[in-house]
């Protein structure tokens, strides 16, 4: 059973964990051992096999505690859904070991060439997640008739390119990654989504983008809970105090009404079969994504205008908030 309560926010703050760029160590430990990136992993691995609205559930929650912390468990655990691409004994090997991480990107910035002794892979990858944690390491690489294949390295194959230079999330561990000449087995090779060898977890017959879509959007509306708790709390200046009432309603109603549906999708993904009912489920999440997420993201705006100057303060928890919020909304799978 996850124990949210270990993520205790009394004795430290979005604040603090954004200016020093990391987690609490104990944050970090409980992450690899509480079984928070296996939500999304068979019971034939010892995962928990939760079903996509139970998974988002737990994105959520983290999210709400602390915006780095959601996103560390959002796409640590999202990359749980490759298991299935995997033959077993390939997968128990990835994610085997209780405290398995494994980070990647989904940029198909790499090369590969096939040799007698398995793939040679090369190349430089952005945005990779979990990057300083990693028990292994999955990259996208085209081979010279430009097909994409998804390869698994060891992190002795990777150099971490330290450098994160935006204002939020900070804490994440996202960083480049690069390889050289790395040599790969033929098993350690697989195309996302060709099959699903797990057939007892249905969650892997979902298209991986849709998946991923619906994390993303979870993991943003936790931030966006997180950020509206903090503002309740918050000293509003007694002039804006009628603006403050209306954007904090209409934020909060926001929130609401994307939570609620895309919950409702998630049941619905249960259901699909068909590869034109992912279509259509996607088309339906991209249009609630662009209906509210730009609405919620200018009345926060709004918010915390009616504060004032301290609004920009940042050792304020509110502001980190606000700004992680933010800064996660701006991932292409929100667009």
């Amino acid at each position: 059973m996850l124990k949210y309560s270990v993520f205790n926010v009394k004795s430290i703050n979005t604040a603090e964990i954004n200016l020093r760029s990391e987690l609490p160590e104990r944050w970090q430990n409980e992450l690899k051992q509480g079984g928070w990136l296996r939500i999304f992993l068979p019971k034939a691995l010892k995962g928990a096999q939760l079903s996509l609205p139970a998974g988002l559930e737990v994105l959520y929650k983290t999210a709400k505690i602390n915006g780095s912390l959601g996103w560390r468990v959002n796409l640590g655990a999202g990359a749980g859904f490759f298991a299935g691409s995997m033959p077993f004994e390939t997968a128990e090997q990835v994610y085997g070991a209780p405290d398995a991480v494994v980070a990647g990107s989904g940029s198909a910035t790499g090369k590969a060439s096939r040799q007698p002794f398995g793939w040679k892979v090369s190349g430089a990858w952005t945005f990779c997640t979990g990057a300083l944690s990693a028990t292994a390491f999955t990259v996208n690489a085209k081979l010279p008739k430009g097909e994409v294949r998804t390869f698994i390295l060891h992190p002795d194959q990777i150099s971490v390119v330290k450098n994160w230079p935006y204002w939020a999330l900070k804490a994440t561990e996202t960083y480049a990654i690069e390889a050289k000449d790395a040599l790969v087995p033929y098993e350690y090779s697989f195309t996302i989504g060709q099959y699903n060898n797990f057939p007892d977890y249905s969650l892997y017959d979902l298209d991986f983008m849709l998946f991923a879509r619906f994390c993303m959007s979870a993991s943003l509306l936790g931030m966006a809970a997180g950020f509206l708790e903090e503002y309740k709390k918050a000293e509003i200046k007694d002039s804006e105090f009628g603006v403050a009432f209306a954007a904090e309603k209409d934020f909060e109603l926001y929130h609401s009404i994307f939570k609620s549906e895309l919950w409702n999708l998630a049941s619905e993904a249960k259901k699909v079969e068909k590869p034109s009912d992912q279509k259509s489920l996607n088309s339906s999440l991209q249009k609630l994504i662009k209906r509210l997420k730009p609405l919620m993201e200018i009345k926060s705006l709004e918010m915390m205008q009616t504060i004032g100057l301290e609004a920009m303060n940042e050792t304020l928890e509110l502001h980190q908030k606000w700004k992680d919020f933010l800064l996660a909304g701006q991932h292409f799978l929100y667009k």
